[in-house]
Formats: structure tokens, C-alpha cells, sequence
């Protein structure tokens, strides 16, 4: 399964470096309109990657960021009150 997954990280670039070339090599696009356009995509889809997890360079960067959060919950006065989490299950559980 290991590989199956590095092949489906390498088919999207490999994808948009080919659309890339053939629309250039077709004189559809200019190479700049190409470098900017693939500049924009890579930033707006790293910063959209950050959203939910962290950076890169963190050891754990395949959790999403809400493992990381501690869970917190409103009582009737408003107030935030920490969650409990059930470390065999994961869950969060009531007050203990």
C-alpha cells in the first residue's frame, strides 16, 4: 500500500508539469503565464495544507492539527470547560 500512495503524491505534479509543457510547447500560453500560474498553486495549496495540519518540517505533519488541540466544551454559563478523551478510544468523554 506503501507505494500505491507515493505514486498518487507523484501523479498531480507529474500531471500539471505536463499540462504545463504541452500548453507551452502548443503556443496556447507563454512561459511566464505558466511559472506564475504554477507558483500561485503550489502557495495557495500549501497554505491551504496548513490549515488543517502542520508544518512540513514538524515530526508528526501527517496528523491533522485537531489531534493537537486540547477538546473544550461550553457549560450552561458560558464558560469553556475542558473535555476528557479516552485515550483507548480516542473520544472525548465527560468530566472525570
Amino acid at each position: 500500500m506503501g507505494k500505491a500512495k507515493a505514486w498518487l503524491v507523484v501523479l498531480a505534479p507529474l500531471t500539471a508539469t505536463i499540462i504545463a509543457v504541452t500548453r507551452t510547447m502548443d503556443y496556447r500560453h507563454h512561459w511566464e503565464d505558466v511559472l506564475v500560474g504554477s507558483l500561485l498553486g503550489l502557495t495557495i495549496s500549501y497554505f491551504s495544507y496548513l490549515q488543517f495540519f502542520p508544518a512540513l518540517a514538524h515530526p508528526e505533519s501527517f496528523m491533522p492539527l485537531s489531534r493537537f488541540r486540547e477538546p473544550i466544551q461550553i457549560n450552561e454559563e458560558g464558560e469553556r470547560e475542558r473535555l476528557f478523551v479516552d485515550e483507548e478510544a480516542g473520544l472525548p468523554t465527560e468530566g472525570r
